[in-house]
Formats: C-alpha cells, sequence, structure tokens
C-alpha cells in the first residue's frame, strides 16, 4: 500500500489545505499577480502559508502552483518561466514539510478532542459523470430539488 491510499484508507476525516492565492493576498499578494511568481519571490510567504496549513492539522497540502502552465503565464510575460516556478513551488512545499516533520514531537496530542467520521469516499454517491460534483444544496445542506 502506497503513502495515498495508506492516508485515505485510515478512519475519519482528512483535512486538506485550500485557498493559497486567498492566503497571499492577506500576506500583500495584489489581486490579478500570479501567485506562482511569489515562488522565487517571496519564498518565506508562501512557506509560511503551508506551516499554517500544516498547524492547523492538514495533511494533504497542494503547490503553489495553480495557473503553472504556460498558457496561463503567458497572460503574465511568464510563460518561459513555468518549469523554474513550478519546481520553486514543489520544493518550498517539500522543505516546509519536512522541516515541520522535524520540529513534530512524538507523541504531540491532535488538535482535535473527539473521533469525528465520515463516510469513505467510495460510498459516496456519484453525481453527473465526475464523482466530485455535489448537487446544490439549500440549507442545512439538503440537495434542492
Amino acid at each position: 500500500m502506497n503513502r495515498w491510499q495508506s492516508l485515505i484508507s485510515r478512519p475519519g476525516v482528512i483535512i486538506a489545505d485550500g485557498a493559497m492565492g486567498t492566503m497571499l493576498q492577506q500576506a500583500g499578494l495584489k489581486p490579478g499577480d500570479p501567485p506562482m511568481l511569489w515562488n522565487m519571490e517571496h519564498p518565506r510567504r508562501v512557506r509560511a502559508v503551508h506551516r499554517a496549513y500544516l498547524e492547523a492539522g492538514a495533511r494533504i497540502l497542494l503547490t503553489n502552483t495553480f495557473n503553472g502552465n504556460r498558457f496561463r503565464l503567458v497572460k503574465h510575460g511568464l510563460e518561459g518561466r513555468g518549469d523554474e516556478l513550478n519546481r520553486a513551488g514543489a520544493q518550498i512545499l517539500r522543505a516546509e514539510i519536512e522541516d515541520y516533520l522535524k520540529k513534530a514531537a512524538p507523541g504531540t496530542p491532535s488538535p482535535v478532542t473527539r473521533a469525528i467520521s465520515a463516510p469513505p469516499v467510495r460510498s459516496w454517491p456519484r453525481w453527473g459523470n465526475c464523482p466530485s460534483m455535489m448537487p446544490p444544496t439549500g440549507s442545512r445542506g439538503r440537495p434542492w430539488r
């Protein structure tokens, strides 16, 4: 069993990061500027966002490389830097995870104080052709009819 299979086969909720662009805007990124450029210009701020997610309990983290492809980078005149920016994003995340794991004390209690359970992914119903698509919901998370 590989690490991904091991992670998703555990009971309970798995927390993932999210809203990297929003977090970087709070750190000073101007709306419309390419977040992946911060991998080169402000790597400490990018690492700080990853650290915040790790400290909040996230166990799935994504690199700061959203839209890091030449079609999107051309909007910012960065189409020739995709490889450099994407590699930097991966290196930043890897370095932050390694540092976090070195500093984490064995036996440190989880911030969750009671078990939280969710149905396994394989038992979730499918909507449309995409298993991750959820139907629109009304109040209290019930599907609109």
